[in-house]
């Protein structure tokens, strides 16, 4: 967590329509001064407001913009100083104080919700303590006996409602609070969130020093623009700017058969929310309906903040099988957050389903040498019927050059007259 002065940027700062108000040009008077626009700074004052006080706010940044924006949606009476620690520190009904304001503060927020008709998928839900593996449960008795000391409903039970990791013993705490979003609300959220990343120019910066400080030659590679992926869990969203991939080459998509993927998960995943490689169809023919995909028509029609739109179906004409693929034997690599997976373009691979109750984030990027695209060396092409290429899209690691035209010739077919070679964001 950083404040205003350093450089973090939460999901909500990159994504929220924040307010702005301008610096104030004089003198006026008023009723109470609140110094910080952060929630308790505009919290204060909107009570102030409701009780007829004039109200002045000072910051000397944005509304919400330290810690405020970097904040979760988790609302909870409890923390992480645990009660067994405040009543050490407060006796028994300092214990209690503690417990009753944190608790009327997630009411005060419920209220004010209500009483505003806040569209922020408010919900109350149970919270869950439990320990590390290998850790000693003593703590929750201890947590268990303070807490109720301190007036709050919890209760010990067999385990957190994870299913796919036993925690052992878990105190539930119950009526918690979170921010549930609508699945519109939460594309609308990606579709701000992944070209911000995608294009910020510290992006292509990042991507340089990767690839140079593991070897590869700058003058012969090439990359396209990396892209932030996400795989929600139980099918909450799997179309559009969230899909669940089926299997599929990414030649199938116009990539060159030259083309190596890089992927990189931002956080810790596992089996059950992996990608699955099918390796038994590397040199095998698939039949599959990649005859009808043109990628500067994709450039054209389906690029963009158009894919928030696709929650329920996608209309995309996505290459796929036309016959059944038999997905097993295949394999799962899993790596560390940070860690890396390259595999050929070539690969048949696909989306494991995602059972694991939480969202896979990950950054990929394609790479390609320019010197294996001008030979034509690359995975055996197979069973690819697309037309056009992605080749204009990759960048040289020394200064940003495309690959030049006579070579991406060599691979260029179906061109319409009205496609889009090269797609360019459009900033909001």
């Amino acid at each position: 967590m950083k404040d205003d002065a350093q450089n973090t940027t939460s999901v909500w700062m990159a994504t929220a329509d924040t307010p702005s108000e301008p610096r104030l040009t004089e003198d006026i008077r008023t009723d109470v001064c609140i110094v910080g626009a952060g929630i308790a700074g505009m919290t204060t004052a909107y009570l102030l407001a409701r009780e007829g006080r004039a109200v002045v706010v000072l910051d000397d940044g944005a509304i919400g913009g330290g810690m405020t924006g970097r904040t979760t949606a988790h609302l909870t009476n409890a923390f992480d100083d645990r009660y067994v620690e405040m009543e050490r520190l407060h006796g028994e009904e300092g214990s209690r104080f503690i417990a009753e304001s944190h608790t009327a503060a997630i009411d005060r927020i419920e209220e004010i919700i209500t009483r505003e008709t806040i569209d922020c998928g408010f919900e109350r839900v149970d919270g869950f303590l439990f320990v590390p593996p290998g850790e000693s449960t003593s703590v929750l008795d201890d947590e268990l006996a303070a807490s109720r000391r301190a007036g709050l409903r919890v209760e010990l039970v067999d385990r957190a409602p994870i299913d796919t990791f036993n925690t052992g013993p878990a105190l539930r705490f119950s009526e918690q609070a979170q921010f549930h979003l609508p699945v519109e609300r939460y594309a609308e959220i990606l579709g701000k969130l992944k070209p911000f990343f995608i294009h910020h120019p510290e992006s292509k910066t990042h991507v340089k020093a990767v690839l140079t400080d593991l070897g590869c030659d700058p003058e012969k590679t090439h990359f396209d623009v990396p892209k932030m992926r996400s795989s929600t869990s139980d099918n909450y969203l799997t179309t559009g700017i969230a899909y669940a991939w089926h299997p599929h080459r990414d030649t199938w998509y116009s990539a060159p058969p030259n083309q190596i993927n890089w992927w990189i998960p931002i956080y810790d995943f596992q089996s059950d929310n992996a990608m699955a490689f099918h390796p038994q169809y590397w040199n095998q023919k698939v039949q599959n309906d990649s005859k009808g995909y043109n990628y500067y028509e994709a450039n054209k029609s389906y690029r963009g903040a158009v894919l928030t739109q696709y929650v329920k179906s996608d209309p995309r004409p996505l290459p796929k099988p036309t016959v059944p693929v038999a997905l097993d034997p295949q394999i799962r690599l899993i790596c560390p957050a940070g860690g890396l997976i390259l595999f050929s373009g070539a690969q048949l691979h696909s989306s494991v389903p995602n059972t694991s109750g939480k969202t896979r984030f990950s950054i990929d990027f394609r790479v390609v040498n320019v010197d294996d695209v001008a030979a034509k060396r690359g995975a055996p092409v197979v069973d690819e019927e697309c037309t056009g290429t992605t080749l204009r899209d990759f960048l040289r690691v020394t200064d940003l050059s495309r690959i030049p035209d006579d070579i991406v010739a060599l691979y260029d077919s179906g061109t319409p007259s009205d496609g889009v070679l090269i797609y360019q964001h459009q900033s909001e």
